[in-house]
């Protein structure tokens, strides 16, 4: 069987060995799923309708647990659709939720790839969702569809439309979905990390300034020279003499002498 390293197209992805995959991986994680010997109907109703098979079957494990769930058998709806619909068999189920993807309001909303068709299948903050739980749909389904592929996803992110691809490798290909989020997440941490800097080094210097402050001797110290610095200027300005070129001078000196000791202690 090739690996899904080789399939490249779309004509691919809707193959019998996407079939196989789909299969094996359900029967391995959910035994007694009644939709492990459903692959071939996932990528027919998939090739029908322009929906990627690994999404649907990433769906159903994300709303039922591959159909695993107690209240979906009975009506055989492993997707959670509804409210208050039931399907004669799991093949009707596939079906009718592979063509609700490919119609309104997902097609009119140009809903294409899983983050915006999580806005319209599990919107955060419905009323049909009282736990929050909606807030999970895209991770999950991004989770399920990587397992179920083998840790592959669709070039571009598409899923839905003319716009399906190949699969690429994660780590490449994931950039559709995750690839903005940790694109910002990394700019958040750029820029709390820069923040923090800036925060340190000013409280560096605040706590200089505050030990400076806590020094009487630094202060007299700082005190005199201004004073003589100031009574300095008075006299060169006044007189033009030696005596007060030497006495600003002297001055000065303090001054200096006493920022210094400030910066450095």
């Amino acid at each position: 069987m090739p690996t899904l390293a080789q399939i490249q197209g779309a004509n691919q992805l809707f193959s019998p060995q996407t079939a196989q995959q789909i299969d094996a991986k359900i029967a391995q994680e959910y035994p007694s799923s009644p939709l492990k010997n459903q692959g071939m109907t996932f990528v027919a109703a998939g090739k029908q309708y322009g929906v990627d098979p690994y999404f649907l079957a990433a769906i159903s494990i994300s709303e039922t647990a591959a159909g695993t769930y107690g209240p979906s058998q009975p009506i055989h709806n492993p997707f959670g659709l509804g409210p208050g619909l039931s399907f004669p068999n799991y093949s009707s189920a596939i079906y009718y939720a592979a063509k609700n993807l490919a119609g309104p309001p997902y097609s009119t909303q140009g809903a294409t790839t899983i983050p915006k068709i999580a806005a319209i299948w599990a919107p955060t903050g419905a009323s049909n969702d009282p736990g929050g739980l909606n807030k999970n749909w895209t991770g999950n389904v991004t989770h399920y569809y990587e397992l179920l592929s083998g840790g592959y996803f669709p070039i571009g992110g598409t899923v839905v439309g003319t716009g399906i691809g190949g699969l690429t490798p994660i780590g490449s290909g994931k950039s559709a979905i995750g690839g903005a989020v940790s694109s910002a997440a990394g700019d958040a941490a750029s820029g709390i990390e820069s923040a923090l800097g800036v925060a340190t080094a000013g409280a560096g210097i605040a706590v200089k300034v505050l030990e400076w402050l806590a020094n009487p001797i630094r202060i007299l110290e700082m005190f005199v020279g201004l004073s003589l610095l100031f009574f300095g200027v008075i006299m060169l300005f006044r007189y033009g003499t030696s005596t007060g070129q030497t006495v600003g001078k002297a001055a000065t000196s303090a001054v200096i002498r006493t920022g210094v000791k400030a910066a450095i202690a």
